[in-house]
């Protein structure tokens, strides 16, 4: 019976090592791009005791940080770190008080961790390129109103495009965003083999030559 257990074990472990060999030479992933123009977005409103709070960076990145133990997908040090350098912001939903979820909205360059790079926005473009709301509290439309919320305020401060991209199967946010008026311009592919590189269409030409 030991002996068993231990073969199992070590099958399992080959089998994550394989795993892990088999994506540092080949990823793919697809991705739905949407833009909001903000002229036209929906009026934002607050529902019930979801609001939106415009916190400083420093905030909501150690909030992010101490939640990444429990969600480790949210704290990306590349991403932050080009957040921080760029001046990104996070809108923050709060439930009584209690920060529920955020937007990172980028400026001026961004980086895709499905690209492992990255990419130049529109002088008068941003793009949403992390949306999160703790499962406590989804299902209370946070999430929308914080989107809603965030358009607003990009519009009041001049700016003409909202991006956001979702993977093809998260369909959960592309309907939220589709209800923030948000509408599909291109599906992008990105396809890394070893370390190259390949998009069926470049997202910065896609972005610049949509503005």
């Amino acid at each position: 019976m030991n002996e068993m257990k231990r073969n199992e074990g070590w099958i399992s472990l080959l089998k994550r090592a394989a795993k892990k060999a088999y994506s540092l030479v080949f990823r793919t992933n697809n991705a739905v791009w949407y833009r909001l123009d903000l002229e036209s977005a929906p009026a934002p409103r607050e529902t019930g005791d979801v609001k939106v709070v415009f916190s400083s960076g420093g905030e909501i990145i150690r909030w992010i940080r101490e939640k990444s133990a429990e969600y480790p997908w949210i704290y990306i040090e590349n991403e932050l770190d080009t957040a921080v350098r760029e001046n990104h912001i996070f809108p923050c939903a709060t439930v009584g008080g209690v920060i529920a979820g955020y937007v990172k909205i980028g400026f001026g360059r961004v980086y895709v961790n499905d690209f492992n790079r990255e990419i130049s926005i529109p002088p008068k473009d941003a793009m949403i390129y992390d949306t999160f709301v703790l499962p406590e509290y989804r299902g209370r439309h946070v999430a929308l109103t914080l989107v809603n919320g965030a358009s607003d305020y990009l519009r009041s401060r001049g700016y003409e495009r909202l991006w956001c991209h979702i993977p093809e199967w998260n369909v959960a946010s592309s309907t939220l965003y589709r209800r923030a008026g948000f509408r599909e311009i291109k599906r992008i592919r990105f396809v890394k083999l070893m370390s190259f590189g390949f998009f069926n269409l470049d997202p910065e030409k896609m972005l610049h030559f949509s503005s």
